[in-house]
């Protein structure tokens, strides 16, 4: 018989057990995880947050710098407004044009269809200075397409009266850049709408338009607000096509201020403009969530009609006509890199010459070293982006802890952040020597870039690697570990394989987009660490363009690369964006 316990030791509560919690492994899991976050997350946007309320001396709390905001007749108050406009015109047009799209390529079986919709994303892996500058090209005041309608319309092959200025400039290339985030977001409910609803609905007697905006349109909703969300923050976070388009948004007050020594003033509008982004998020969670989808996914899917006749030609022409329209400007990339641009006159519709040097100039110099830093940062962050994010979720996905979705939002914020906002925290965070930045200034040398690079991607890692464990079943490693195996063997040998598409999807998503990364590493660049898109800049802004676009065509074709593969591995359409 058990010996009886005193009182005093039947009160006493329960040691916490410390030496399981060191024997888990995801106890060895979680404390890199919680360091980085606190290092590379928290710290920085809690310094740039104080940094904001404090006096340009630093010795006293103000508010001051908000002020500026709140005034409605300040340079602030009136560029975050003339942003808004253009993130809302550009989600709207995007809508319209995403659902189209996304209705044709679905919906309908044409020749050429596949290829189409894998073409679709090009106008992601355009750089942005050369794509801004390709098309005051082909539709400025003196482009090939508008003095081409000046040509027809007047006979004269001069100044166009009809042509892209600022806010028109703007809001075209941003339009162009993000139809892939909402195509891609919409096709994917599309493709999965259960086409007895429809059906139910037409017996019923309703009419087409009605079965749309009733039925097709309500089930289009997650899509539509998770690429909306997309583009919304995308347009907001925007540098540098407003930057050459010289239209004063947001972003580019943000970096005027910081450039001429404002870091109080240019932190306070880096938080405004950070809460702008999250509240969007925000409002587009909580629709969502309000709302239930419970039929899609539900039945058997719609197959692709086939088109015969001039419903098929219609089809194409309208396919093939978006598509050129998008990938237009690549091809005027192609051109100025093989000719002159200065040399071009007005009136000539083509250049007078074409040549090769500009590609040869890549391989010397300062392209030369623009090239192997794009490519060495992006590899590096890419590397701890893939190990982290693999790691963050797993937590997410195999383990159930309180603050678990904290934790999710936490790791996926920097990526909804604009780069800007991260390039202004993390100047000020990493200013200094802290335990963070290991004792030493991070500023001025490319760890500040690669740490930069790594924790604004990382979010791509974690949502691919998320979704692949979700459609992995946890008992396969549970079968494993009850058979003897170790943790370490059965992650090593039975989970990663596993996951690896997703894996591979998400590291190559991060990888392609550090190598295009401009709002972030313009701000902490040096001459010895400039990387692709910041050498493109530069060269555009000394009138350089045919070096510029060379270069640019070296970062498409990195970027077309890893998009290929991506789409051999786990398809376009997986896509986590």
């Amino acid at each position: 018989m058990a010996e009886a316990r005193t009182w005093t030791e039947a009160i006493k509560p329960k040691t916490f057990p410390w030496r399981r919690v060191l024997l888990s492994p995801y106890f060895w899991l979680a404390l890199p995880v919680a360091w980085v976050i606190v290092a590379y997350i928290i710290y920085p946007f809690t310094s740039l947050i104080y940094t904001s309320i404090t006096s340009r001396t630093g010795e006293a709390l103000t508010l001051a710098h908000y002020l500026l905001f709140v005034d409605i007749k300040s340079t602030y108050f009136l560029a975050f407004l003339r942003s808004l406009r253009v993130a809302v015109v550009v989600v709207s047009l995007t809508t319209m044009l995403g659902i189209g799209l996304a209705f044709l390529f679905t919906r309908f079986d044409f020749p050429g269809r596949n290829v189409m919709y894998s073409m679709a994303v090009m106008p992601l892996v355009l750089p942005g200075f050369v794509a801004a500058y390709a098309y005051l090209m082909l539709y400025g005041r003196f482009g090939i397409v508008t003095r081409l309608w000046n040509l027809i319309a007047t006979g004269e092959l001069g100044q166009a009266s009809i042509y892209l200025d600022r806010y028109s400039g703007v809001v075209t290339v941003q339009t162009v850049a993000y139809l892939p985030f909402m195509f891609l977001t919409i096709s994917a409910v599309m493709a999965r709408l259960d086409p007895a609803m429809e059906e139910a609905a037409l017996s019923l007697g309703a009419s087409r338009w009605r079965i749309f905006f009733k039925v097709i349109l309500p089930l289009l909703a997650p899509g539509i607000a998770a690429g909306a969300i997309l583009v919304f923050s995308s347009s907001m976070a925007d540098f540098g096509t407003p930057l050459f388009m010289e239209y004063e948004a947001f972003t580019v007050s943000i970096f005027k201020a910081k450039i001429a020594n404002e870091t109080n003033i240019s932190a306070a509008m880096s938080v405004i403009l950070t809460l702008a982004s999250l509240a969007a998020l925000y409002v587009v969670r909580t629709y969502l969530e309000q709302r239930e989808y419970a039929s899609l996914g539900r039945g058997s899917t719609r197959p692709p009609r086939k088109l015969q006749g001039w419903r098929r030609a219609a089809a194409m022409s309208v396919a093939a006509l978006t598509l050129i329209v998008m990938l237009l400007p690549l091809g005027m990339i192609i051109v100025m890199s093989f000719t002159d641009v200065q040399h071009w006159s007005v009136r000539e519709l083509l250049p007078p010459y074409f040549h090769i040097e500009h590609y040869f100039s890549l391989f010397k110099g300062t392209l030369f070293r623009a090239l192997r830093n794009s490519l060495t940062f992006a590899t590096l962050a890419t590397l701890m982006a893939v190990v982290y994010g693999t790691v963050v979720a797993y937590l997410l996905t195999r383990r159930r802890f309180v603050g678990q979705r904290i934790l999710d939002a936490l790791v996926t914020s920097p990526y909804v952040i604009p780069g800007t906002v991260v390039g202004v925290a993390y100047i000020i965070a990493f200013n200094r020597r802290s335990p963070f930045s290991l004792g030493t200034i991070w500023v001025a040398t490319p760890v500040i870039i690669i740490a930069a690079l790594f924790m604004r991607r990382s979010a791509y890692v974690i949502r691919s690697v998320v979704a692949s464990f979700q459609q992995m079943d946890a008992s396969v490693e549970e079968a494993a570990l009850s058979l003897g195996a170790s943790w370490t063997y059965a992650f090593r040998r039975i989970t990663v394989p596993m996951i690896l598409p997703g894996l591979v999807a998400g590291g190559l998503l991060c990888f392609v987009t550090g190598v295009a990364e401009l709002s972030t590493s313009i701000l902490l660049y040096t001459s010895a660490t400039q990387t692709i898109p910041i050498t493109i800049y530069q060269l555009v802004y000394n009138s350089s363009i045919g070096q510029a676009s060379a270069l640019g065509i070296v970062q498409v074709l990195v970027v077309l690369t890893s998009l290929i593969i991506i789409n051999r591995t786990v398809g376009i359409r997986s896509l986590q964006l």
